[in-house]
């Protein structure tokens, strides 16, 4: 990928930031976006030195959606290749090592919403606002949000949202499980930094692991199936220097030194 144009990437401590810029538009997403965003993960996935990933908007909102002038344009809406780099780029998320969190803030609306349900964990600022208003002008989420969001939240909740496409804000999204916690907006970053390093305590090949092996639960329907994956990911995780480090520092009596391998 040439330079990027659209998003910021910053990488500290084993930690990435990255940010969707372009707050003159609320950050909403069209196809530069996207493939940027893509871009960069992929990246990221090889990364050995990174182990958490932190996706955040600039100015006022996470992101508002699709780009709506895209859409009459037709980059976005008839353009199939554009939906298919979407769907991969949030697949990307989902099965990148990394522990990706969503700092969200503002409009977190249609296709930001997507995205934010791709991630491992959602923190939320209390001005926070959530919806899939596709409904309201001839379209459904179509990138994935139709199976992610009944798979967070419930199916009832998910057709009310989808079907209403009603904004709730960010008490209620709490409450029904679609972001992970709420707090005030000047504390948002802190927040999410705190939990960061909590993370870079853990050890990343168990993370990465254990990540595979929830995540199956959406891939499988079979219990037996996914018992067989997690089997054989504990068995990685025990041939590991983390591992041996980890019951070293455990009868020690002090915090390990996890190393990644």
């Amino acid at each position: 990928m040439s330079k990027l144009t659209r998003i910021l990437c910053e990488k500290k401590s084993h930690v990435c930031r990255i940010t969707l810029n372009r707050p003159e538009k609320m950050n909403a997403l069209d196809r530069t976006t996207s493939l940027e965003l893509d871009s960069v993960i992929t990246d990221l996935a090889k990364d050995g030195d990174i182990r958490v990933t932190i996706l955040s908007g600039a100015g006022k909102a996470f992101c508002a959606g699709a780009d709506i002038g895209a859409f009459l344009t037709g980059e976005i809406g008839r353009n199939t290749a554009t939906s298919m780099i979407n769907r991969h780029l949030l697949r990307t998320i989902e099965s990148c090592p990394q522990i990706v969190i969503f700092q969200l803030h503002g409009y977190v609306l249609g296709g930001g919403l997507e995205l934010a349900l791709a991630g491992d964990l959602r923190i939320a600022s209390e001005d926070a606002e959530f919806a899939f208003p596709e409904a309201g002008i001839g379209l459904i989420p179509g990138s994935g949000g139709t199976q992610r969001l009944p798979r967070v939240i419930g199916v009832p909740k998910a057709k009310e949202m989808i079907f209403l496409g009603r904004r709730i804000k960010a008490p209620e999204a709490e409450r029904i499980g679609l972001v992970h916690s709420v707090v005030p907006k000047d504390k948002l970053e802190s927040h999410v930094d705190e939990i960061a390093n909590e993370l870079l305590k853990k050890a990343p090949v168990s993370l990465a692991a254990a990540k595979t092996a929830i995540n199956s639960v959406w891939d499988y329907s079979d219990l037996e199936a996914g018992l067989l994956l997690e089997k054989d990911l504990a068995n990685l995780c025990s041939e590991t220097h983390d591992r041996q480090e980890g019951l070293r520092a455990f009868m020690e009596k002090r915090p390990p030194n996890f190393s990644g391998f």
